[in-house]
This record gives C-alpha cells, structure tokens and sequence, in this order.
C-alpha cells in the first residue's frame, strides 16, 4: 500500500518536471522558469497572488506571464493554482479522511467554496468526486 501510495504521489509529480524537457524558451527563459518553480515551491500555500512572484523575482509581471506561457503552456495564475490544486490531491490521498476545511485552511484559503470552485476548476471533478475516485481506485489496486 505504501508503495502504491509513492507511485501515485511520482505520478502526480511528474508533470511539475516534463516542462523543463519539453521546454522551447531560451536557456534565459529557462533559468527564470527554475527560478520561479523554487518561490512558488516555497510560497504557494500563502501567496496567490501572480504579482507577488513576479515582485520576488525582480521581473514584471507581464514578462513572468510570459515565460510561464512560452515554458508550460499555461499562465501565472494557472501554474500557481494548478500547483495548490496538486497539493490538495496529495494532501487527501495521503490524508483521506482530512476535512475541505483542514486542506483549504492549510493552503492558505479561509473561503472554503472559493477553493471548492478553484477544485473543481483545475480537476474537472468535485471533492467528494475525487476522493471518491481515489477510494475506488484504491480498493481496485487492492483486489
């Protein structure tokens, strides 16, 4: 069970990973992309805030959305809410009795329908869904 859980936790890794390989920006482009994934890595559960990233990284923010784009085919704000959305998926297959309260508070949301939306938004299935989908999966593993 233990090994089923890392497997699926590398899974869900993997994608924050295969941007760099499939990247098409300059080496310059890259370097920022770097250099963005570790503030983001280190401030995402509390700041959402695209602004923020781009201040910390003494770039402007239409230039970060930029390399964001060109590197993941995404933009700021999509990157930095697809990485909260991840951690709530690990944070729940880890944890999966864990309330949308505990998981939304720890990641920096007092609003927990806000964060049900931005959910919902990102996975294209509800919470309940999604744990739900994991139990099953996991009980299939198991059979």
């Amino acid at each position: 069970e233990k090994i089923l859980n890392l497997l699926q936790y590398l899974l869900l890794q993997m994608p924050h990973y295969v941007y760099l390989e499939e990247a098409k920006g300059s080496l310059l482009y890259q370097k920022q992309w770097k250099a963005f994934e570790y503030i983001l890595e280190q401030c995402f559960k509390m700041e959402k805030s695209p602004l923020f990233y781009a201040q910390e990284m003494g770039i402007s923010l239409k230039h970060l959305n930029r390399i964001c784009v060109k590197i993941s085919g995404q933009t700021l704000t999509q990157v930095i809410l697809t990485r909260v959305v991840l951690q709530a998926q690990r944070m729940w297959m880890l944890h999966p009795k864990a309330s949308l309260f505990d998981v939304a508070s720890h990641l920096g949301y007092l609003d927990t329908a806000h964060f049900s939306k931005i959910f919902k938004k990102y996975t294209s299935m509800t919470i309940t869904a999604f744990k739900k989908k994991y139990r099953d999966d996991k009980k299939q593993q198991k059979a």
